[in-house]
């Protein structure tokens, strides 16, 4: 997918995802925040490989076309002074995300209610996470910050940009 279009996906993303949360479908909202969440760190990871002047095909094949969320976070602890911390919640945003499918799948939740409070809480998670990631995406000037608006407003503003 050609860079632009796949900046627009990211940002389609986050506004389908706002839609979700908005209609209280804190499941949905969540799996698509996720995605988003996901698909941000591939484009951090690869603005990075790219200004250390790696190989397009292998940017393409470490970041975009690689499956293991876990190894996309694990791949921050090579782009040196990892924050063990942030990578932590990045697996484990990603782990309650799975526990909340498979268990939805099996039917082991008492209330609706239940499942939405998980959900919510994720989504929560998931967002700091995102934002994080923006904030690496600014300090790094991979995106540029419009200061009047917040750091992620500003940045889903330039991911519709790019």
């Amino acid at each position: 997918m050609p860079k632009e279009r796949y900046h627009k996906f990211i940002f389609d993303l986050s506004n389908f995802a706002d839609d979700a949360e908005e209609q209280s479908h804190f499941i949905e909202a969540m799996v698509i925040r996720f995605l988003s969440l996901e698909e941000t760190l591939k484009v951090y990871l690869a603005g990075h490989y790219r200004r250390k002047g790696v190989k397009e095909k292998t940017i393409s094949k470490a970041t975009y076309e690689e499956k293991s969320f876990e190894k996309l976070a694990m791949k921050l602890e090579l782009l040196g002074s990892p924050d063990y911390k942030f990578i932590e919640e990045l697996i484990k945003a990603n782990t309650e995300r799975n526990k909340i499918i498979h268990k939805l799948f099996r039917n082991e939740f008492k209330t609706l209610k239940e499942i939405q409070n998980r959900a919510k809480l994720n989504i929560k998670r998931i967002n700091k996470c995102e934002e994080k990631i923006a904030l690496k995406l600014c300090k790094k000037r991979l995106i540029s910050e419009n200061p009047s608006l917040s750091r992620m407003k500003a940045y889903k503003r330039l991911l519709r940009e790019i």
